[in-house]
């Protein structure tokens, strides 16, 4: 094998192993957002069963709107992280891990509302 042959094998498998760790990276991005998005279908239907089974007032309205919009917002965020692309690049990747840090956060938010609806469902049954 000639320098020149080295050099295309070398730069072949350098852009195979980028690829695979592109791969390696969207696999660990798609099986949390999964995660996500039956954690957010959860807790969705349980906040639309409780807005409309429960008798919600004042703030506890208020925190069901919020834990609803929360978690839509997070499950469409969600679903654009696992939308499929067939040619991923470096920006992709990064891009879908942008928009999963955004729902995590959102997530976080979304269950200190649920909390506080819990402990302001307690209050008012207590």
């Amino acid at each position: 094998m000639n320098d020149n042959e080295k050099k295309k094998k070398t730069k072949w498998e350098k852009g195979k192993m980028e690829m695979n760790q592109l791969y390696e990276r969207l696999n660990i991005l798609d099986n949390k957002c999964s995660a996500l998005l039956q954690l957010s279908s959860v807790i969705l239907a349980l906040t639309i069963i409780s807005a409309t089974f429960g008798k919600l007032t004042g703030l506890a309205v208020t925190l069901s709107l919020s834990i609803a919009v929360l978690f839509l917002i997070t499950s469409l965020l969600s679903l654009f992280v696992i939308w499929i692309r067939w040619t991923p690049t470096k920006a992709t990747v990064d891009h879908r891990t942008c928009m999963y840090r955004i729902a995590v956060i959102l997530t976080a938010i979304g269950l200190i509302c649920m909390a506080s609806l819990i402990i302001t469902s307690i209050g008012v049954l207590g």
